[in-house]
């Protein structure tokens, strides 16, 4: 019965390995630079040599900031700033993958009521101070044609900033100036089922013999 047992054991090592998925994940981060700009972001594709790639999932996740300074030349009546609101959009592609076209929009900056606009003094200046560009995270998800995510070399991504600003004024005369900047990392996660490894035939052989001897010697010890 031991003999049986341990002669079963040796198969199913041999012919059920065990399965499970794993995931690998890579990020690269696009420096804040003054927009706009178009740049790029690299990061490595899936090597075979893990396994079988499942599924991949991009997420960018992008942030920004503007800071507008707008100054008076009336030097009578003051002028007022009524609107100003600065869109940011973060767009992210691919030459090799078409599919991939993920575009982020970030908003932020101040708002006045058009029936209550920011007086600015004669000969003033306003300063908006650094306001924050703020959006929701973009995800994009592949599991089918991945062929391109896969290889020994690195995905290039196209990480460009598209600005607009609207800015609405009463009273004219006013020079303005702003500067707005963006960045944000770029992550890549592989969903993959491990390459399954099949003992080699000498480390089962070896193995087999040492469950005999084992068999045999608690036999002997029994009789």
């Amino acid at each position: 019965t031991l003999l049986s047992l341990s002669l079963l054991a040796l198969a199913l090592l041999a012919v059920a390995p065990a399965a499970y998925a794993d995931t690998v994940t890579y990020t690269a981060t696009v420096s804040s630079a003054q927009t706009d700009f178009l740049t790029t972001a690299d990061l490595p594709q899936f090597s075979s040599s893990l396994g079988t790639l499942e599924s991949v999932t991009i997420i960018l996740n992008g942030n920004g900031s503007t800071n507008l300074t707008a100054t008076s030349t009336n030097a009578i009546s003051g002028s007022s700033l009524t609107v100003l609101s600065t869109t940011l959009y973060l767009g992210l592609s691919d030459s090799s993958i078409p599919a991939i076209s993920e575009i982020e929009t970030l908003t932020g900056g101040v708002s006045y009521s058009p029936f209550s606009p920011l007086v600015i003094a004669p000969l003033g200046t306003y300063n908006t101070g650094l306001l924050a560009l703020s959006g929701t995270e973009i995800t994009q998800s592949f599991s089918s044609g991945l062929s391109p995510f896969i290889g020994g070399s690195d995905l290039v991504f196209n990480f460009q900033t598209l600005t607009d600003t609207t800015t609405t004024y009463q009273g004219g005369n006013l020079n303005t100036s702003q500067v707005t900047d963006a960045g944000g990392p770029i992550t890549i996660t592989y969903d993959y089922s491990p390459a399954v490894i099949t003992p080699e035939p000498g480390t089962l052989v070896l193995f087999g013999t040492g469950l005999l001897g084992l068999a045999g010697m608690l036999r002997r010890k029994f009789m």
